[in-house]
């Protein structure tokens, strides 16, 4: 979708924080080809930083939750954690207008 307006206090709004760095939140939303355009800093490594918190914060509430062995904890924390399901709460939320 298409970026209307970048506006960090809609942001925080929606995801119910605010940011107290929000040069980090507007990287967040910042894709590699704004970032090589406007010459700022992309999204990327919050992103590889990002996936990592999660798969920790959804691993752990698996393991602590559910009583299945670990190839069919993978499954789920694979199912739960990839693009598909992630992608359709962000445009359910409305973030995806937000992307720079």
């Amino acid at each position: 979708m298409e970026n209307v307006s970048f506006n960090i206090e809609q942001i925080e709004k929606i995801i119910e924080y605010t940011f107290k760095d929000k040069k980090l939140l507007k990287m967040a939303f910042t894709h590699s080809s704004y970032a090589n355009e406007h010459k700022c800093k992309s999204n990327e490594r919050l992103e590889f930083f990002g996936d990592s918190v999660l798969g920790f914060v959804v691993t752990k509430k698996l393991y602590s939750d559910f009583k299945l062995n670990e190839g069919n904890l993978s499954k789920f924390r694979q199912k739960l954690v990839s693009e598909q399901p992630l992608s359709f709460i962000v445009e359910e939320l409305g973030l995806d207008s937000y992307l720079l």
